[in-house]
């Protein structure tokens, strides 16, 4: 199994997970399974709220518009993957890997990103307000219009180069 049949074998999986809680099962696994052929769960619709996907390989994915508010995803390889306008609140992405990311206007308010790789991610207008970035890594990340009232850090978060987290909390 190559890595792409791999990632959308993984996406297919979380999908079904909560398709399992669907009152129209047969409809909800007839879109799974035609997104994971395309390879592309951009317009799913995903509503995959308060799951455990926790040490996830869902790297090179296309989860753009998911509904993945709650839902522990510590440890998870999220390498380039396509999260744009995705809403992660209150998310556990703790020691994940989010390096070259896309999360434009992506709503990681009170998302714990503790240890996160967020290196050259893109976080341009992303709402992450009262999010936990302790000791997380930024550097190269794009932070164009990011929201970061009330953000948590500390002296080990590392930022993008000339960055300055205090000018917009």
């Amino acid at each position: 199994m190559n890595k792409a049949q791999y990632n959308s074998l993984t996406s297919m999986l979380a999908i079904i997970l909560k398709v399992l809680e669907e009152s129209n099962f047969e409809e909800a696994l007839s879109m799974a399974r035609r997104k994971s052929e395309e390879g592309n769960f951009a317009g799913a619709q995903l509503d995959l709220q308060g799951v455990d996907l926790s040490q996830t390989d869902l790297s090179e994915s296309d989860l753009s518009g998911a509904n993945l508010s709650g839902a522990n995803l510590s440890d998870s390889d999220f390498t380039e993957t396509i999260l744009t306008g995705i809403n992660l609140s209150d998310a556990n992405l703790s020691e994940s890997d989010l390096t070259e990311a896309h999360l434009s206007g992506a709503n990681l308010t009170k998302t714990n990103l503790q240890k996160a790789e967020l290196f050259a991610a893109d976080l341009s207008d992303a709402h992450m307000e009262s999010a936990d970035l302790t000791a997380a890594r930024l550097d190269g990340a794009d932070m164009t219009d990011a929201h970061l009232l009330h953000a948590v850090y500390d002296e080990s978060t590392v930022w993008p180069d000339g960055f300055d987290p205090k000018k917009l909390i």
